[in-house]
Order: structure tokens, then sequence, then C-alpha cells
């Protein structure tokens, strides 16, 4: 019996798939106004010199909306947004106690939370956190445990 392989790279329609799951996952949240989702923000994880460097695009959040911890060597980074609503309204286009009504609302309530493995050699150090910009920055030396040492032969 003989047997055709497809050369067909499906790659480009995995990548499709992740993008458009991403997209309506965001415009699902959105429209719903509120709600988690893990693919929350945008990140960059580079090494420079010896160090682990995350950036996560977090424009509009405030030092207190955001929360960092590194647990079993998974770092997690959560903010979240809570609603400008007054009072018990039920509607959020109705009026606020301020008197203000929407006609549009496009920002949306709840958390974004993104999770990510460190490598094992920045786990054990103490990284340095930094928000400007809406950037939120975080560094990771290197452990010095996770560098080569020579072992005296006796």
């Amino acid at each position: 019996m003989i047997t055709r392989r497809s050369s067909f790279n499906l790659a480009p329609v995995r990548d499709f798939i992740e993008a458009f799951n991403r997209d309506v996952g965001s415009a699902v949240a959105t429209a719903l106004g509120s709600g988690d989702t893990e693919m929350g923000f945008p990140m960059d994880i580079s090494e420079v010199s010896g160090e682990l460097v995350v950036r996560a695009n977090l424009p509009g959040f405030s030092r207190q909306d955001i929360n960092v911890h590194l647990q079993n060597g998974v770092l997690t980074i959560e903010a979240r947004r809570a609603e400008e609503r007054g009072g018990d309204e039920p509607d959020p286009l109705q009026r606020l106690e301020s008197g203000e009504r929407y006609y549009r609302r496009e920002r949306w309530e709840g958390s974004v939370v993104r999770r990510l493995e460190l490598p094992t050699r920045f786990v054990d150090t103490e990284p340095k956190a930094e928000l400007r910009d809406g950037v939120l920055t975080l560094r990771f030396p290197e452990s010095p445990s996770s560098k080569p040492r020579q072992i005296a032969i006796g």
C-alpha cells in the first residue's frame, strides 16, 4: 500500500485560528462590559545582559490596579479595572450619580491576566518592577547559582 503525505503547511491556519480566538474573545469581553481574559494585554519577553526583561502594556492602570506575583516559577500579572458606575443602576448607559448619561460605553470593567513560566535561572532572584507610561517593566537578574562553576577534583 502506498501512503501519500501532504506537504501542506498548517502553521498559517493555526496562526489565523489563534488570532481569531484572541480577537473574538477580546471583543466579547468588551461587548459584555466585563470579564476576565488570559489574552488581555501584549507582552514582550527578552534577555539583555544577563537579565530577563518582561514588558507588559497596561495603559490606564495605576500601580494599585496591578498585582504581580511569582509562584513555583510562574509569573502572574493581573490588572483589575473597576467600573465608574454610581448607585445601583442596572443599565450602564443610564445616568451616574454625577448626572452623566452615556450614549456609548467601550471602556470595560473586569480584570486581565497573563501567566508565563520563567526560565529556572531567573526564578530565585529579586526582580525590579517599574510602571511608566502604561508599560510595566520587570527585570529579573540571572541567579548566580545558575552560572557554571569549576569543580576541583580532590
